[in-house]
Order: C-alpha cells, then structure tokens, then sequence
C-alpha cells in the first residue's frame, strides 16, 4: 500500500478494482470503473470539521472514509462516488422526480447519476424501502436551512426516488 498526501492528509491509494462488487455492479451498465483511484482515511486522518464521510476529488477520483466500507448499507456509498465520477465523465442521469415539485438538494443535476446507482445497488442488494431511505436521511441530516420542513422534504423525496428506482430497475 502506497500513501500519498492529499488535502494535507494522508490517505491509503487503492484502485476501484480492489473493490470487486463495484466492478461488476457497474459491468452490468457497460461501465469500465476499474482504474478509478479510491483514497481510504482513517479516523484519526479524517479532516476536521468535513461533514460527509465520502466525495469525489472533483478529478475523477474518490475520498471515503475507512468506516464506509464495513457494511453492506454503507458500500452504497462507494457506489454513489463512482457515480459523481461517471457523471463528472460526461454521463448525466435524467431527474427521475419532478424538479417542480422537489426543487431542492439533493434533487440536482449533479446527484442523479450517483443517486441511481447507490439506490439501484441498495434495492439489488435487498434493502428495504425504510432501510433505503433511513440510511439517505441519516446522510442529508447535516444540510442546512430546512428545519422541519426540510426533514418532510426529504422524507417525500427519498419515498419517491425509491419508488421511482425500484418500478425501473428491471430496465436500468
């Protein structure tokens, strides 16, 4: 393992294709993910003060915490950055809910390839519609300005991306 600096922190390198289950998610897309470069941080690396425990490097490259990859329900969330990845590459998913009607964040132009992805892993993996939209929750807590208006947002339009992904997923 090699460790580089990055962001001032350092980070193990590994390619995506030490990441087998992503590999073959993504070949059933015709998607070639395998040199992706994935940058693991400990917890005592983790910057201070970053609130996701994942993101993309904005070049082609993903930053994810250590205990991302320890369960199922958290791999999403490696299958969500290489769809930030994929969508900076030029591959945009359409807005599968109404932008009239959920017009705020996370419903954006530079989350609906990664959420189809990560939601699309979830429901093939099993998850239930309230472990999906749990897990999508507990991740979107941290967004400012909404409140309680925000949490009924976002309860809605996770219902009904789920909804969405899992009526498509036999053509996705």
């Amino acid at each position: 393992m090699k460790y580089i600096k990055t962001y001032e922190q350092k980070m193990s390198e590994y390619q995506i294709n030490d990441f087998p289950y992503v590999v073959d998610f993504f070949k059933k897309y015709n998607k070639n993910v395998s040199n992706i470069p994935v940058y693991i941080i400990s917890e005592e690396d983790w910057p201070d003060g970053k609130p996701r425990g994942t993101e993309n490097d904005r070049k082609g490259g993903i930053i994810i915490h250590e205990s991302r990859l320890e369960n199922e329900k958290e791999i999403g969330w490696l299958i969500h950055e290489v769809g930030h990845v994929l969508d900076l590459q030029g591959e945009r998913k359409p807005y599968l809910v109404s932008k009239k009607e959920f017009k705020y964040y996370p419903n954006e132009d530079d989350e609906q390839t990664p959420m189809l992805y990560q939601f699309t892993y979830l429901i093939n993996k099993g998850l239930s519609e309230d472990d999906v939209i749990n897990l999508e929750k507990k991740e979107y807590s941290d967004v400012k300005g909404g409140g309680t208006l925000w949490s009924n947002y976002k309860d809605k339009f996770f219902r009904k991306y789920y909804n969405q992904i899992k009526s498509k997923i036999s053509s996705l």
